[in-house]
């Protein structure tokens, strides 16, 4: 059975970019620089936060070590990759790869989707996917906002259309632009897209 991991996750920040909040149409700012800790390990920047709270969460010391210095590089991404590469093929799931951010594996039926789940949660996924966030948004602007303010740039909503606006719309699952525009999906792909 072929699955792909990637196609939830991406589900999931799509799902995330429709929870709106109370703002207006102008384009994000760049969150406030902050700091954070997390186990007597100091963040700072504008993924602070997160990067305390994946410290928290990791799940063994590899994660850890990825993470204290606030910052993902491309050899710490590749080795949580073939980790869990590894994990999988041992669970005997077959052709295992990550291409575009999407995982594609075939798994057998004798191996259930929560031993995959849980080989992917604790050999650095969480690692990987906020180094995939902080590269798609360095300065953690907020994406619900860049997500309107994308919105009218593109012509799919009037310049006065607000946040505030977008947050009604889902509340009542009326919305005053097509959902299966080119605009609406190139804006839910990437908010911050010129």
């Amino acid at each position: 059975m072929h699955k792909s991991i990637g196609a939830a996750i991406i589900a999931a920040v799509s799902l995330a970019l429709m929870c709106g909040c109370a703002g207006t149409s102008e384009p994000p700012a760049q969150a406030p620089p902050t700091t954070a800790s997390a186990d007597g390990v100091r963040f700072t920047g504008p993924w602070a936060a997160d990067f305390a709270q994946a410290y928290r969460d990791a799940r063994n010391p590899d994660e850890k070590e990825a993470l204290k210095d606030g910052k993902i590089t491309d050899a710490e991404f590749n080795y949580f990759e073939g980790k869990i590469g590894n994990c999988l093929s041992d669970l005997g799931v077959k052709n295992v790869s990550l291409t575009d951010g999407q995982w594609h594996y075939s798994r057998p039926d004798s191996v259930p989707d929560k031993k995959v789940d849980a080989c992917m949660k604790s050999n650095g996924i969480g690692v990987m996917l906020l180094k995939d966030s902080v590269e798609t948004n360095p300065n953690n602007v907020d994406e619900e906002a860049a997500l309107v303010a994308c919105l009218v740039r593109k012509g799919a909503v009037p310049k006065g259309y607000t946040l505030k606006d977008y947050k009604h719309e889902l509340a009542v699952n009326e919305y005053s632009f097509d959902l299966n525009s080119a605009a609406f999906s190139d804006c839910n792909e990437d908010p911050l897209a010129k």
